[in-house]
C-alpha cells in the first residue's frame, strides 16, 4: 500500500482534533453531540471536518469508523491506538524495514563476502608473489650460485691453464735450450769436421745433426766454409753456386753454364780442395775434358794452385823452349812436356787429366791407330774417313735417296748448297763440300763433374 502523499487515521484524529479548539469548554459536546452526528453524516460538517472525516472514513474499517467518538476521547486522553490499517501499514513497514535489512545484511555479506574473496584473492595473489619472489630469490640465488660456480671453475681451469702454459713454456725452453746445447755441440763437431775431414761431414750430418740443423744451413756452411778455404788458398772467392759444385762429393754434380763462366776455374778449384784439403791422393782423381788444350790448362792451372811460384816457373820455360824450337814444333806439346817436368822438378803429382779420346785409348790399348780430330790446323782423320764413308754410299741410289732424308732433316741448308753446286752429282769436285762439312772440336756449355 502506497503511504507516501496518505496522512494516516491517527494524524487525521490529530488534526480534527486540534481543530476543534475549544475543549476545556466544548468537551463534552464535541465527543457525545458532534462527534456522533458527523459519523452519521460527515456532510454536515464544516469544508476541514468534511477532508478529515472522508480521508478518515475511506481508511477505517466500518467498526473503527462508528467508534470514531472514542478514538477522538482517547487521542484527547494520550492513548490512541493504531487502527487497522496503521497496523497492516506498521507491519507492511516493518516488513520492508526487515527486508531492507535482511537485503541490507544479505548485502553487507555479500559485500563482506566479496571483501574475503578479495582479501583472500590478495593473499592469495600475495601468496603467490612472496611465492614467485621466493623462488625467483631461490632461482637467483641458485643462479648466482651456479655462476660463481661457474666462474671459480673458469678461474680454476684459466689458473690451470696458465699453470700448463707455463709448464710448457718451462719444457719448451728447457727442450729449446737442450736443443741449442745439442745444436751447438753439433755445429762445434761440424766445424772441427770441416777442418779436419771434410768428406765424412755429409755421413755426419745424416746420423746425427738432421734433427738440429737443417739441410738449408748445412749446405750453407760448408758453402762458406769451401768459399773461404778457396779464397785463402787462390786469393780469389768463388761464388755460392761455385761453392756448392766445389762442396759435393758424395753425388753426381752437373754444372751448366755459359762460356767463359768459370766452369773450369770451378774444376780446378775442386780438384785443389780434394788435394790439399781432404787429402784424396792425385792418382784417385780423374779429370776429363773434350779436347787435348782444355786439359793442358787444366793441368797448367791446377800446377799453378798447387805451388807457389810454378806458374812462373812454367811460363819462363815455355818460353825458353819456343824460342828453342822456333815453328818446327807444336806449341801444346811444349807446354804438355813443361807442365810436367815443372811438376817433376817440385816433387807434384797431377791427377789424371785426359780427354775422353785419350781416357778411351787407355782403357782399351787398341793395336791399330786411332782415328781422331785434333785442334784446328792438326790431323782430321775422323773427318775423311767420315766423309769417305758418305761418298761412297751417295753413289749408289738406294743409300743416296736415305742419305737426302738424313741431310734434309739435319743439315738442310748444307743440302741445298750440294745440290746448287752439282756436288751430289760424281764427276764433279767435292772440296767445297768437304770445306763445309768437316767436324771440328765438339763445343759443349757444360762440364760433368764425378
Amino acid at each position: 500500500m502506497e503511504t507516501k502523499n496518505i496522512k494516516l487515521p491517527n494524524e487525521l484524529i490529530h488534526e480534527l482534533v486540534n481543530h476543534w479548539g475549544r475543549w476545556d469548554v466544548y468537551q463534552k459536546f464535541y465527543l457525545e453531540t458532534l462527534a456522533p452526528q458527523l459519523v452519521e453524516n460527515p456532510g454536515t460538517g464544516d469544508a476541514t471536518e468534511k477532508v478529515i472525516l472522508y480521508e478518515l472514513k475511506s481508511q477505517l474499517t466500518s467498526t473503527e469508523w462508528n467508534n470514531l467518538p472514542k478514538l477522538i476521547a482517547d487521542c484527547r486522553d494520550g492513548q490512541l491506538k493504531k487502527t487497522e490499517i496503521e497496523w497492516k501499514i506498521f507491519h507492511e513497514e516493518e516488513l520492508k524495514e526487515q527486508q531492507y535489512k535482511e537485503r541490507v545484511l544479505k548485502e553487507e555479506l555479500r559485500r563482506k563476502e566479496e571483501q574475503e574473496r578479495l582479501r583472500q584473492e590478495t593473499l592469495r595473489k600475495e601468496e603467490e608473489r612472496n611465492e614467485y619472489l621466493r623462488q625467483e630469490g631461490l632461482r637467483r640465488q641458485k643462479e648466482q650460485k651456479r655462476l660463481r660456480q661457474e666462474e671459480l671453475k673458469k678461474e680454476k681451469e684459466h689458473k690451470e691453464q696458465l699453470r700448463q702454459q707455463e709448464l710448457k713454456k718451462q719444457e719448451e725452453d728447457a727442450r729449446r735450450r737442450h736443443h741449442e746445447r745439442l745444436r751447438n755441440n753439433l755445429l762445434e763437431q761440424l766445424y772441427h769436421l770441416l777442418e779436419v775431414s771434410f768428406l765424412e761431414c755429409d755421413d755426419f750430418y745424416k746420423t746425427q745433426c738432421q734433427n738440429y740443423i737443417s739441410r738449408e744451413d748445412f749446405e750453407k756452411i760448408k758453402v762458406e766454409f769451401v768459399q773461404s778455404w778457396i779464397e785463402r788458398a787462390t786469393n780469389r772467392k768463388p761464388d755460392t753456386e761455385q761453392a756448392a759444385a766445389i762442396a759435393s762429393f758424395h753425388n753426381n754434380f752437373q754444372v751448366v753454364a755459359r762460356a767463359g763462366s768459370g766452369k773450369t776455374t770451378t774444376l780446378v778449384n775442386r780438384t785443389l780442395f780434394l788435394l790439399k784439403h781432404c787429402h784424396i791422393a792425385p792418382n784417385e782423381i780423374l779429370l776429363l775434358a773434350f779436347n787435348r788444350k782444355a786439359s793442358i790448362e787444366i793441368r797448367r792451372k791446377l800446377l799453378g794452385l798447387i805451388t807457389n811460384g810454378a806458374e812462373f816457373a812454367i811460363s819462363s820455360e815455355i818460353n825458353r823452349r819456343r824460342k828453342i824450337a822456333g815453328n818446327k814444333k807444336n806449341y801444346d806439346e811444349i807446354e804438355v812436356a813443361t807442365v810436367d817436368e815443372v811438376a817433376a822438378q817440385m816433387n807434384i803429382i797431377l791427377p789424371h787429366v785426359l780427354t775422353f779420346h785419350a781416357l778411351a785409348y787407355a782403357i782399351v790399348h787398341p793395336e791399330e791407330s786411332l782415328l781422331f780430330n785434333g785442334t784446328e790446323g792438326e790431323a782430321q782423320g775422323l773427318s775423311r774417313v767420315f766423309q769417305q764413308v758418305i761418298d761412297d754410299h751417295m753413289q749408289i741410289p738406294e743409300f743416296k735417296a736415305e742419305v737426302r732424308e738424313i741431310m734434309l732433316e739435319h743439315f738442310k741448308s748444307d743440302w741445298e748448297r750440294i745440290v746448287l753446286g752439282g756436288y751430289d752429282r760424281s764427276g764433279v769436285s767435292k772440296s767445297p763440300y768437304l770445306a763445309c762439312s768437316r767436324f771440328g772440336p765438339p763445343s759443349q756449355s757444360f762440364i760433368k763433374c764425378s
